[in-house]
């Protein structure tokens, strides 16, 4: 498994797993495709990050994050927009990376 910045030709992937991810545990939200997309592509700024697992040329996994400034304390903070795989092992590189970046571009077994 490849894990990579995610990038624009990216987003339609990530909505499609973000879909996914609310419809295995149905949340009282109606889904709009339209709008995780606008905001999938509003996380690609450098600002925020957002990353994806690709197996096989398919993204099979991702990780949105925002970063702001924290409501608590004078430094920032990160929340979660997604995190889900479709595929066994992928979400804990992925988890990892949010705190350490260090798997991003590379490959794992």
């Amino acid at each position: 498994m490849i894990y990579r910045r995610a990038t624009q030709a990216d987003v339609a992937a990530i909505v499609d797993i973000a879909v996914e991810s609310v419809s295995r545990d149905p949340l009282p939200v109606k889904i709009d495709r339209n709008a995780m997309a606008e905001t999938a592509r509003t996380l690609l700024n450098p600002a925020h990050f957002m990353w994806v697992a690709e197996q096989a040329g398919q993204v099979v996994a991702a990780v949105a994050a925002c970063v702001q400034p924290g409501f608590w304390f004078e430094k920032l903070q990160c929340c979660a927009a997604v995190l889900h795989t479709r595929t066994h092992g992928g979400r804990r590189p992925l988890a990892s990376d949010i705190v350490t970046g260090k798997q991003i571009g590379r490959a794992h077994g």
